[in-house]
C-alpha cells in the first residue's frame, strides 16, 4: 500500500501473498484481505520491515494490547492492593484457549479488545471525546460490536454527550483522509470487495453458521437485527449498573448471534470474564453458586481448548458453544447478583 499497490485488489495481493507463499499458483488460492481500511493503516508501517520480523513485532503488540487490556479491567474491578488478583486476572486472560489462536494468528481482535477497555475507562471519567474517538475502532469488527456501539450511540443522544460524536466522526474523517492519500481508490476497493466476498457458513463460529450449516436455516444470522432492540434498555440500565455490566452484558449476547465472526473473536468475552471472576472474589453471589460458576468457567475453558487448540475435526461453526457457556454463566451470575442486592436492600 506504501508503494500505491491495492491489497483489495487480487492482483496486488497476490504479488505480496506469492512473496511469502511460494506454495500459491493462482488467484483462486488468494486469502481476501478482508479488514477495514483502518487495519491496513495501522500495519502499513510494519511492511517496511522484513516479513519474518514484522510478525514478530505484531506478536508482540498484540500481547501487549492484551496485557493492558487486562491491566484496566483488573483496575477497575479489584483492590491494587491485591497482587493475587493481578496474577489471577492475566491468568483468566492468557489461558483462554481463543487468546492463545488469536496470537498464533495475528488477527485484530486484540485492538478492537482494548478500544472496548479503553472506551469503558473513557466513559466512566467523562472524557467523550476520546471515547467516541476509540469507539470508532470498535467498527474493526462492527458484526461483533453492533449492540455495544448502538447503546454508546442511544445513551449519547440522551445525555446530549454531542462530544462524543466529535470524538467519533473526527477520528472516521482523520482515517478517511489517510486512506484517501495513500490510495484514492482504497475505500471503494473494499466496499467492493465486502460485497463481492461469498461467506461459507461452516467457517463461521456463531449460532447462525450453526443454524445454517447443521439444520438449513439461514434466518438466525440476521438475528441481530432483533437483538438491536435490546439497545433501548441498555442505554437506560448504564445509570444503574455502570458502563461495564452494561456492554458486557451487549457483548456476550452479540457475540453468538453476530451475522458471521470467529473464534478469535471471542477474547472479547474477557472483559465479561474478568467480570465474573471479581464477582466471585468479591462475594457478590451467592456461595452455593459460586462453585458452579468456577467449574462451568473451567469446563468451557477445557471446551475450547478441546476444539480450538487440539486437532478434532469438526467443522468451525460447533465452536460456538464455549461462548454460548460463558455467556449464560455471566448472565445467570449477573441476575443472582442483581436478585441478592435487592434482597438486601442495596
Amino acid at each position: 500500500m506504501l508503494s500505491g499497490g491495492n491489497p483489495y485488489e487480487p492482483k496486488d495481493l497476490f504479488k505480496v501473498q506469492s512473496a511469502i507463499r511460494p506454495e500459491l499458483n493462482n488467484l483462486s488460492d488468494l486469502r481476501e484481505a478482508l479488514g477495514p481500511p483502518v487495519t491496513m493503516l495501522m500495519l502499513s508501517p510494519l511492511t517496511m520491515l522484513d516479513f519474518e520480523v514484522s510478525t514478530r513485532f505484531w506478536i508482540f503488540f498484540n500481547v501487549l494490547f492484551l496485557s493492558i487490556a487486562l491491566y484496566l479491567l483488573w483496575e477497575m474491578l479489584f483492590d491494587p492492593d491485591d497482587g493475587k488478583s493481578l496474577i489471577l486476572t492475566f491468568g483468566v486472560g492468557f489461558l483462554f484457549g481463543n487468546t492463545i489462536r488469536l496470537i498464533e494468528l495475528g488477527q485484530f481482535s486484540a485492538v478492537v479488545l482494548i478500544a472496548f477497555v479503553i472506551l469503558i475507562w473513557c466513559l466512566n471519567r467523562g472524557r467523550y471525546e476520546w471515547a467516541g474517538l476509540v469507539l470508532f475502532f470498535l467498527m474493526i469488527k462492527p458484526q461483533i460490536t453492533y449492540l455495544v456501539i448502538a447503546v454508546v450511540f442511544i445513551w449519547a443522544i440522551r445525555n446530549r454527550k454531542w462530544r462524543l460524536f466529535t470524538g467519533f466522526f473526527g477520528s472516521g474523517l482523520i482515517f478517511l483522509a489517510l486512506s484517501w492519500l495513500l490510495s484514492p481508490d482504497l475505500l471503494p476497493s473494499f466496499i467492493s470487495a465486502v460485497i463481492s466476498y461469498s461467506r461459507v457458513p461452516v467457517y463461521y463460529t456463531t449460532i447462525g453458521s450453526l443454524m445454517e450449516s447443521y439444520f438449513g436455516i439461514s434466518a438466525f444470522k440476521y438475528f441481530g437485527l432483533v437483538i438491536l432492540l435490546l439497545s433501548i434498555p441498555l442505554s437506560n440500565y448504564v445509570a444503574k449498573a455502570g458502563w461495564l455490566t452494561s456492554l458486557n452484558i451487549a457483548l456476550v449476547i452479540s457475540i453468538p448471534f453476530a451475522p458471521y465472526g470467529f473464534s478469535f473473536d471471542h477474547i472479547l468475552l474477557l472483559p465479561a470474564i474478568v467480570q465474573l471472576v471479581s464477582w466471585i472474589c468479591d462475594k457478590k453471589i451467592p456461595a452455593y453458586f459460586r462453585w458452579t460458576i468456577c467449574i462451568g468457567i473451567v469446563i468451557c475453558y477445557g471446551l475450547v481448548y478441546s476444539l480450538t487448540i487440539f486437532p478434532s475435526g469438526l467443522p468451525y461453526y460447533w465452536l460456538v458453544w464455549p461462548s454460548i457457556g460463558l455467556g449464560l454463566l455471566y448472565l445467570i451470575a449477573w441476575w443472582k447478583k442483581l436478585a441478592t442486592e435487592l434482597l438486601i436492600g442495596i
